[in-house]
């Protein structure tokens, strides 16, 4: 199964020229329900990222299948 890790969503660059910060993914997270210390430690399966309509997820989704890893 693909994952999702924090190196695709620090990969994506933002509006400031930078991938998107800790704080900003943390609220994503609790926004969504996603366990931010199992998400750094296991990486989330892609499939549950694919299922939030959220500009974000489909920015990192897009990532990890760029980067095949």
């Amino acid at each position: 199964m693909t994952k999702v890790y924090i190196h695709h969503a620090r990969a994506i660059l933002g509006p400031n020229g930078r991938g998107y910060c800790n704080k900003g993914l943390r609220l994503f997270g609790q926004k969504h329900g996603l366990d931010w210390e199992d998400f750094l430690k296991n990486g989330i399966d892609i499939e549950v990222v694919r299922l939030i309509d959220d500009d974000m997820a489909r920015a990192v989704i897009a990532e990890v299948e760029k980067d095949g890893k």
